[in-house]
């Protein structure tokens, strides 16, 4: 959720009823109620750690995480700090809320100086930018949209300088993307077509 949420229009409670209209768990609803009302009351940091946990298992440190989130949402620092001031399982909360803050974020959101000594930040970007277009080929049915094959099918981007919203994003097999790149003419060359030309594409492929 956070992931293809604006910052800018993240509203934090219409978040977290979400997450609880989604919670199959006795435990989890009721950890998840008491997220709710810290945002709406606040919260020192005893009674997150006595009513939300900092512990290594999961129903005493996720809700924690997402609380943290929500309440330090915009900024991944204090986020991270915030989490490892709790002590217990420190690094595993800090790292699931620093998770979702920089989904919500982006890396232009996280502080210049941190990255700049992350250990193999070129792998992790690599992997990070792999499971983005994973998701986002999944989103989006799996096919090429052009001939509608299902071998060697990737997302690009319609426009190589817009955001990574979905609707930015096509499916193309190998062949259609170089046939594509060759005529240098369609989707690829002519932004102000995507929109038609995808729509076309598009309507094909939920009848085929």
């Amino acid at each position: 959720m956070a992931a293809v949420t604006d910052p800018s229009e993240l509203d934090r409670l219409e978040f977290i009823s979400a997450l609880r209209g989604d919670a199959t768990s006795d435990v989890y609803a009721g950890k998840l109620a008491k997220v709710e009302e810290f945002l709406r009351e606040g919260a020192t940091r005893g009674q997150i750690i006595s009513e939300l946990g900092n512990g290594s298992e999961a129903f005493n440190s996720v809700p924690t995480a997402i609380y943290l989130f929500l309440a330090n949402a915009g900024d991944f620092q204090r986020t991270v700090v915030e989490a490892a001031s709790l002590g217990g399982d420190a690094d595993t909360i800090a790292s699931m809320s620093g998770g979702i803050a920089g989904a919500l974020l982006g890396s232009s959101g996280l502080p210049a100086g941190w990255l700049e000594r992350l250990e193999r930040r070129t792998e992790l970007e690599r992997l990070a930018s792999d499971l983005f277009f994973l998701h986002v080929r999944r989103t989006l049915g799996g096919r090429c949209e052009m001939c509608f094959s299902e071998e060697s099918v990737w997302a690009y981007k319609l426009d190589e300088a817009g955001g990574n919203d979905i609707s930015n994003f096509i499916l193309l097999c190998r062949s259609c993307r170089s046939e594509m790149e060759r005529e240098k003419e369609g989707l690829f060359a002519r932004p102000r077509k995507h929109g038609k030309y995808r729509a076309v594409y598009r309507k094909a492929h939920k009848r085929a």
